[in-house]
């Protein structure tokens, strides 16, 4: 058995604060650096501020907005999205939001019938979009009867809930957010 003595003399030697110099690149090294850098277009493009194509013409200016089926009480756009569950959305217009749903860039808006309409801008395929957009808003809980059997157990939910009906909890990658 050691004594305490020789367990304290058996430490690790300390490692430097800062990592020892490198040597600098060769200036063939720093060309093929600056050819990464340069961007591809000089013009910079958020799409996320403004994540419409291009129309082919005037008259396709206006989104199409494809129906989810889902109303009000199900789904609430400005009560689920602007919370801090989600980072990448982004709010593009009045009860409109847009972010990515795994490979899609999806746009969604609280539409004036109270229901919810999607439009997708950048997919190879939409019926794929669709199944990942309704398992990102977690489709499968129906809210309306979860929260019915909240209201009847719980007064006080009974209260917040009409202020907070269709706020969702999105199903997303943990990593994400």
């Amino acid at each position: 058995m050691q004594s305490p003595g020789s367990i304290l003399s058996m430490k690790r030697p300390k490692t430097p604060m800062y990592p020892p110099p490198s040597t600098p690149p060769t200036p063939q090294q720093r060309q093929s650096f600056t050819r990464l850098l340069k961007p591809i277009s000089k013009k910079r493009r958020n799409i996320l501020q403004n994540p419409q194509p291009l129309p082919a013409a005037a008259g396709d200016a206006a989104i199409k907005w494809k129906p989810l089926n889902i109303n009000k009480s199900e789904l609430y756009l400005p009560l689920t999205f602007p919370t801090g569950q989600t980072f990448r959305w982004r709010q593009t217009g009045a009860s409109q939001y847009t972010g990515p749903v795994g490979p899609h860039l999806v746009s969604l808006k609280q539409l004036e019938d109270n229901g919810v309409g999607y439009y997708c801008h950048f997919t190879d395929s939409e019926d794929m979009a669709r199944i990942d957009l309704f398992d990102f808003l977690n489709m499968g809980i129906s809210l309306n009867e979860m929260w019915s059997e909240f209201k009847a157990s719980d007064e006080r939910f009974a209260e917040l809930a009409l202020y907070l009906e269709g706020a969702r909890v999105l199903r997303q990658d943990p990593l994400s957010a």
